[in-house]
């Protein structure tokens, strides 16, 4: 006899994010598509310690978490924030992520802006 177990899967997509310099100290990226319930975006960018990053997230039903390479929040606030915006400074060089997902069971547009300020 067999038995199945049913789990739900969640897909994940990577991706990076490209910031390009727009003035002097100031660097710039967007990114946006579409998201299912039960995906996760995982946007990845470059930063520098003390810059000063301002992370804008625009769409229905979402949620992000904004953490460094090894999986740590950049604060309370960056943890499942749904407000749509987070600013802060880097705490170190290297890899950072934004993880971007539904609260809804529908699909969804999202639109991520991301600002790094040295």
């Amino acid at each position: 006899m067999f038995f199945g177990f049913f789990s739900s899967t969640i897909k994940t997509i990577n991706t990076s994010l490209e910031l390009k310099s727009v003035n002097e100290g100031l660097n710039r990226g967007f990114s946006s598509d579409k998201i299912a319930a039960g995906q996760v975006v995982n946007v990845r960018f470059n930063g520098e310690k003390d810059e000063l990053v301002t992370v804008s997230l625009t769409g229905a039903d979402l949620q992000m978490t904004i953490q460094s390479d090894d999986q740590v929040s950049l604060d309370r606030k960056a943890i499942d924030n749904a407000t749509g915006y987070w600013q802060g400074r880097l705490k170190k060089d290297g890899v950072y992520y934004i993880k971007i997902r539904t609260t809804g069971t529908n699909e969804t547009t999202y639109k991520l802006d991301v600002q790094l300020e040295a």
